[in-house]
């Protein structure tokens, strides 16, 4: 598989590697991330309830079991267990993606009341690691904003649902998709 547009057709299983290197070198910085307040304030969530959320994955979150002494070594967990491929990502791979491309990423989250709050917690832009160390203008970096949206796999009832995989999201002019659509048999 392909990753297109503004991410240079780099294949996924690099960026897949690339992102738990990141989680491995700077875990320190992501059990502490600096995004982690404002998330848990929107979502009115706890900063370790936002971080279960975002670990997501069984064997990290029992490693975790809602202690922040043991955060480091569930994000450890999670991203041995999250370098396979096949694997579906957790939120944690949006906040090291985001270091990785060097581009704040927003992450559209569906409308759906059961996981409102999730939303909240879910739903933003997610910035680089050394843009929050060096207090970048966030405004600044808007213009490189790369969006990414969760979605699902299979079909799943809307009161049951949870994400397991993110897809990217690009902006086609109208012109470019009926070529695409005229041209698909081709």
């Amino acid at each position: 598989m392909r990753i297109r547009s503004g991410l240079e057709n780099q294949d996924s299983y690099l960026l897949r590697l690339l992102t738990v290197s990141e989680l491995f070198a700077y875990v320190n910085f992501y059990a502490q991330h600096p995004q982690f307040e404002e998330v848990s304030t929107a979502a009115d969530y706890t900063t370790s309830a936002i971080i279960c959320l975002f670990l997501s994955e069984n064997k990290a979150l029992d490693t975790y079991k809602g202690n922040f002494s043991s955060a480091t070594q569930a994000i450890q967990v999670l991203a041995q267990q999250t370098a396979k491929s096949y694997v579906y990502s957790p939120q944690f791979h949006i906040l090291a993606l985001a270091s990785v491309i060097n581009k704040p990423i927003f992450v559209a989250y569906p409308d759906i009341p059961s996981v409102w709050r999730i939303k909240l917690a879910c739903h933003g832009c997610f910035y680089p690691r050394e843009a929050l160390l060096n207090n970048a203008s966030r405004e600044g970096l808007k213009s490189e904003t790369i969006f990414v949206m969760w979605t699902r796999a299979e079909r799943s009832p809307l009161e049951d649902w949870e994400p397991n995989h993110f897809v990217l999201l690009t902006k086609r002019s109208a012109n470019s998709f009926k070529k695409e659509l005229c041209c698909s048999g081709c």
